[in-house]
């Protein structure tokens, strides 16, 4: 059994952080719109093979990206970001919820 062990609302997306995986979801029109009817994804801890981060700043957008074994993994920089089903983007001000989940991701992963 999973259990919730955080979760932040991001911009076009939402990230939950259970004790087995990691659900990126889309929620909202605009998520409709850049992402269609993908539904959520769901990521197996197991799986996760790293955890890329880029903090806010003024002018841009944070954002958190799930790489696991199988998945094309983009490293063509922020603006790829922003179409990448594996990454949920954020507003500075929910940076302190996304680092935790960033943080906890990787102890879990060891």
């Amino acid at each position: 059994m999973s259990l919730l062990l955080m979760s932040a609302d991001g911009y076009r997306g939402q990230i939950e952080l259970y004790s087995n995986k990691v659900v990126i979801k889309r929620k909202g029109i605009m998520a409709f719109f850049q992402y269609g009817l993908k539904g959520d994804k769901e990521i197996v801890l197991k799986s996760i093979t790293a955890v890329q981060f880029k903090k806010p700043n003024f002018l841009t957008y944070g954002y958190i990206q799930i790489a696991f074994s199988g998945s094309p993994e983009s490293k063509k920089g922020y603006f790829n970001a922003f179409k990448d089903e594996n990454t949920v983007m954020f507003r500075p001000k929910h940076l302190t919820k996304f680092i935790a989940i960033k943080e906890k991701i990787q102890e879990l992963i060891g």
